[in-house]
């Protein structure tokens, strides 16, 4: 088993608005966590153009500067996670069926959201693309 997917998951629990204002704790939320994140990665990120760093409390990065700096440029055409120990590597540049990985997410946010329709009142329809606009979470409140 590689890092990546436990990367993806601290980025994710770094950037989340709720967790970070403090009115979650995600520990008591694992199952909602992990609808949102299988919703994000599989539905709304643009790995084309956004990556991932998880250093100084994560961010996103525009894949096109670490492109435009890099002696390597082929290191950053996949899913693209800064290591935050050295900025001019992807750690996540062996990552393979990387577009198999992302298709799987959101195939099991697709069949757990048909599952869950009608279960929340406000589920669903308020995500935008990260790498277009600011990404919303959408889903249930908690």
């Amino acid at each position: 088993m590689s890092a990546e997917p436990n990367l993806l998951d601290l980025s994710f629990l770094e950037r989340h608005p709720k967790i970070a204002a403090g009115p979650i704790v995600s520990e008591d939320n694992l199952g909602a966590m992990l609808i949102e994140i299988l919703e994000l990665y599989g539905i709304h990120f643009n790995f084309d153009k956004v990556g991932l760093a998880i250093d100084n409390g994560g961010s996103y990065l525009e894949k096109q500067e670490m492109l435009d700096i890099s002696v390597n440029a082929n290191v950053w055409k996949t899913i693209c996670i800064r290591d935050p120990n050295d900025r001019n590597n992807n750690i996540a540049k062996a990552t393979h069926q990387v577009d198999n990985v992302i298709s799987v997410f959101g195939e099991v946010f697709r069949i757990d959201e048909t599952m869950l329709l009608g279960t929340c009142e406000d589920w669903g329809g308020g995500g935008r693309a990260v790498g277009n606009e600011d990404w919303e979470f959408t889903g249930c409140d908690y």
